[in-house]
């Protein structure tokens, strides 16, 4: 009965993740040899409430809202590091999740693209989306609505 339970509470935990959750990995983790439109098609073949049919239509509207359009085609290794991080951030949002979780979305970039990266998760949590960030850059602060401190083990929030 025991093992039954703990099937059922997995299999709950794979759907939440799977249907509610969009990541951005700190390491990029594009795949080398699929297209940039390719990558943010990837987290749609899990997702059976998305036609083949509508995966590239989907993964282009995406790429057209980061202004990546015009790099569909290339590969992880013909784009910069801000496309890169943007195209995660594309590639988070491929199933429609809820809740999108970012760890340290600008650890690699320049002022220039963290700023970008930053206002674009901004302008997501602007549109309903909820988004976490685990970041060591301060500059997030002029972007967020609430920040929560870890230190020592405790939690506490950021007075802006």
């Amino acid at each position: 009965m025991k093992l039954i339970q703990l099937n059922l509470v997995k299999n709950r935990l794979i759907y939440l993740r799977k249907n509610n959750f969009g990541y951005v990995f700190q390491n990029i983790e594009l795949n080398e040899y699929l297209t940039i439109k390719e990558n943010i098609q990837l987290p749609m073949l899990i997702n059976k409430k998305i036609l083949p049919k509508e995966r590239t239509k989907l993964a282009c509207d995406l790429l057209n809202k980061f202004g990546l359009l015009k790099r569909a085609n290339h590969y992880p290794s013909e784009v910069s590091g801000g496309e890169k991080q943007r195209i995660c951030i594309a590639r988070a949002l491929a199933n429609n999740p809820q809740v999108i979780l970012c760890d340290e979305p600008t650890s690699s970039l320049d002022k220039v693209n963290s700023k970008k990266v930053f206002t674009i998760l901004r302008k997501l949590a602007d549109e309903g989306y909820c988004v976490i960030v685990a970041t060591h850059d301060e500059k997030v602060l002029d972007y967020v609505s609430i920040c929560l401190k870890l230190l020592n083990g405790q939690l506490y929030e950021v007075k802006k």
